[in-house]
Formats: C-alpha cells, structure tokens, sequence
C-alpha cells in the first residue's frame, strides 16, 4: 500500500463529516524539513439510515465501516529516508439480525529508503499484516491470515 509522505513544513489537516460518512486527516512536522507524521481515519455510519427504512429486514441491519493510519517519515540525511507505517480497518454489518460478516485488517512497514547513485535507489522493507474475516450465519465462520516479510528491491528512476 502506498501512502502520501506527511508533509514537513506545516502544520496541515482536513475534515469532513455528512450524513453517512466522515473522515479526519492531520499532518504534523516533528522536525521541519525532516521529520513528520500523518494520522487519518474515515468512517461510514449508516445504521441511521437503516433503522429509518420501513421494511423490517433491512431497518434491524447494522453496517460499520472504519480505517485508519498513522505515519511517520523521516529525513535522515541526503540519501536515507526512514519511514513507518501503521495502517487499520473493520468493516462489519449485518443483515436482518440473522447474518453477520466482519472484516479486520492490520499492516505494519519499516522502510528504509537508500539514495545509491543519481536515479538509484534500494528500498528496504519489513512488513507484517494480519487479515481477519468472520461469517456468523447459523454457526460461525472463522478465517484469518498472518504474514510477515522482509524485501530489498531496487529501483531505478
């Protein structure tokens, strides 16, 4: 997954909230010009909207759908940039009290990029996820996956 670096200079953020939907970013300088860090979350609340609906099976519904990230970059010098990535999201919902699906997931970066030569680069990476899924439909459904990685791979621009 690829995120936007925080930004180093300022101070910056933005929000939004409707009526199904909301999210909140904020990048924060640590360091100006070479360390900073980026939080953001969204979230979809619509069981409003479902209980107001009039056909019973879909008003006794639930929905919950949420992600989100923190990351830090740092400008070591010149040549070697440190980054730190934390990223979450559930996704939930049931339909008519009988059927419940749920969804997790959780990754975690290390990266460390290296400046070799004009245009060359090696990335290196440690990462892990963890994916969760869940199926509650008269008896429950359990699945979930760990992995872990580390990759050095260069790049050429």
């Amino acid at each position: 997954m690829e995120t936007k670096p925080p930004n180093n200079q300022s101070v910056k953020g933005e929000a939004s909230l409707g009526p199904i939907t909301a999210n909140l970013m904020l990048e924060i300088p640590l360091q100006k010009d070479s360390a900073s860090i980026l939080i953001g979350g969204r979230s979809a609340h619509a069981n409003w909207v479902l209980g107001a609906l009039k056909q019973e099976s879909v008003a006794n519904s639930t929905a919950l759908f949420y992600d989100g990230i923190i990351k830090y970059q740092h400008q070591l010098n010149k040549k070697n940039i440190l980054k730190t990535t934390l990223y979450h999201s559930k996704d939930a919902f049931s339909i008519n009290s009988d059927s419940i699906y749920g969804y997790t997931n959780t990754a975690i970066s290390i990266q460390w990029q290296r400046q070799l030569a004009n245009k060359q680069f090696l990335n290196t990476a440690i990462t892990h996820s963890r994916y969760g899924f869940t199926i509650d439909y008269e008896g429950t459904e359990t699945m979930g996956l760990n992995k872990g990685m580390i990759s050095q791979t260069p790049n050429y621009y």
